[in-house]
């Protein structure tokens, strides 16, 4: 079975064009590290892996050295690639692309985001671009599947081409395979490369790249001003101050929402699982499977179901934050923050990751550079309030303040903000005892690219809250019911 990878930067919407052409559906967010470890499917007898995101064959992180392997090992069997190149940033994404061109793997150049484009009046010669890099070139659309079709083709008819190299060239002089490995060796492998060379390659694939989009791209004289509205943003929203204060606002109105929103589908099935317990309790026979109906299992059942409305609202509403873009600011937001308990901004996504489960969130420190900052993240992470400890807060809240006026902000929602703020304190304070018993103190190198804001991609959304809620009701819901069961053995 032939392997095709797909590779590109993070936020090229890489992992969207991965759902369309396998079908499977993972994680699809709009901050770095999304993708932590290799995803495969199967499209049309091909075996087809979705890399995490790179932004360069120069890894830096643990996630960068994963997708850098996999391209390694694609060069020796002279697997394909398909090179997802996020459209509003170009020339960015055609610099890493240089690089992956002078590894001379077989490519096909996806150009994401064909809407953006269109709408910022930025036109590509596809056919120039395609005859200059030597490789197949398309223009489509993840989030709608516009172009899919031509992608498709492609890939069936196997146009994966070998494109021309950018600097390599330097190093093939002779068919000599020891030689051709040159490339690799001396800017791959070399990590000892100092900064004057990375810079001067840098500098050369750069002025190379905007002679090539100079001659096959045309944009209207106000293509840039797409970016003010993200800049206007970021000064608010990423603000030393005002953005900590936006940032605590916003999850204060999602946990009332928790409570708020919740409160008429609760009560409905509050009342249908009632209706069921006394229809069976009149209708069977007095006997110790009645009692387990009426007393373990209906309310085992219930004990479950009831908070589904409160669970999927917290991930809908963090997933929409999430695919706007947002949550990639508060990575930026909190790094300054963070240092002082000898975390990175890059510990945000394990952080919040723990807000839906610990397990995923140690799985996550993977992309975290520096091994202290890892291992603190290991051990602190579980403090964290996890969905799976929600039911228990949000009974106890319900108890001890009762919300009869139906007001928006009210006491349930303030509690529930107050628990997640301590779990977060814990959770701080411990990966800071952790990080410095673990060694010398240092920073790990973070960097993160800020997307430009986004409308969310409603299916996702949707389908990453039915996930997450499908996974609280087979997870935490088993042990929920089980002890329902075990209590009334009791």
């Amino acid at each position: 079975m032939r392997r095709i990878a797909l590779v590109g930067k993070p936020n090229s919407g890489k992992s969207s064009l991965f759902n369309l052409l396998t079908g499977l559906n993972q994680k699809i967010g709009n901050y770095s590290g999304v993708t932590v470890e290799k995803k495969s499917g199967q499209y049309k007898g091909q075996e087809l892996m979705d890399l995490p995101g790179i932004k360069s064959l120069r890894a830096a992180t643990q996630e960068e050295i994963i997708s850098r392997n996999i391209l390694l090992d694609y060069v020796k069997t002279e697997s394909p690639v398909i090179f997802v190149a996020n459209g509003v940033q170009l020339e960015d994404n055609l610099i890493f692309f240089s690089e992956i061109a002078d590894l001379q793997i077989p490519a096909i150049l996806v150009i994401n985001f064909k809407d953006d484009l269109e709408k910022r009046n930025i036109h590509i010669d596809l056919e120039g671009l395609q005859s200059r890099l030597g490789c197949p070139v398309v223009l489509l659309n993840s989030r709608s599947g516009d172009g899919l079709d031509v992608l498709a083709q492609n890939i069936e008819q196997e146009k994966f081409r070998i494109p021309n190299a950018f600097r390599r060239s330097q190093y093939d002089v002779v068919a000599d395979s020891e030689v051709k490995n040159n490339f690799i060796e001396s800017f791959v492998l070399d990590e000892a490369l100092d900064l004057d060379n990375a810079t001067e390659d840098y500098n050369y694939r750069e002025n190379q790249i905007r002679a090539l989009l100079k001659d096959n791209s045309e944009q209207n004289i106000d293509s840039e001003n797409f970016l003010k509205f993200s800049k206007k943003l970021d000064k608010v929203l990423l603000h030393p101050i005002f953005g900590v204060l936006i940032f605590l606002s916003v999850m204060l109105v999602v946990f009332q929402s928790v409570f708020f929103i919740a409160t008429i589908p609760m009560d409905w099935i509050d009342m249908l699982f009632a209706y069921f317990s006394e229809a069976a309790g009149s209708s069977l026979p007095d006997s110790w499977f009645r009692d387990l109906i009426t007393d373990g299992i209906l309310p085992g059942i219930g004990g479950v179901v009831i908070f589904i409305p409160q669970i999927a609202i917290l991930f809908l509403l963090l997933g929409i934050l999430e695919h706007t873009g947002y949550l990639t600011r508060i990575s930026f937001i909190a790094n300054r923050f963070l240092s002082n308990f000898g975390l990175s901004g890059q510990s945000v996504v394990p952080l919040m990751s723990s807000w839906a489960c610990a397990i995923p969130a140690i799985m996550s420190t993977r992309i975290i550079n520096d091994p202290k900052e890892r291992f603190a993240l290991i051990f602190s992470s579980p403090l964290m309030t996890c969905s799976a400890r929600l039911p228990v807060y949000t009974i106890l809240i319900s108890i001890m303040y009762p919300n009869d006026d139906g007001r928006l902000f009210n006491a349930q929602g303030l509690l529930l903000l107050a628990l997640y703020l301590m779990g977060v304190i814990a959770t701080l304070l411990v990966a800071k005892l952790v990080y410095k018993r673990a060694g010398e103190e240092g920073l790990s190198l973070f960097s993160l690219e800020l997307p430009i804001y986004r409308i969310p991609n409603w299916r996702n959304v949707f389908y990453n809250m039915y996930i997450k809620t499908k996974s609280f009701v087979v997870e935490a819901g088993k042990i929920i019911f089980i002890v329902s069961i075990l209590l009334w053995l009791l």
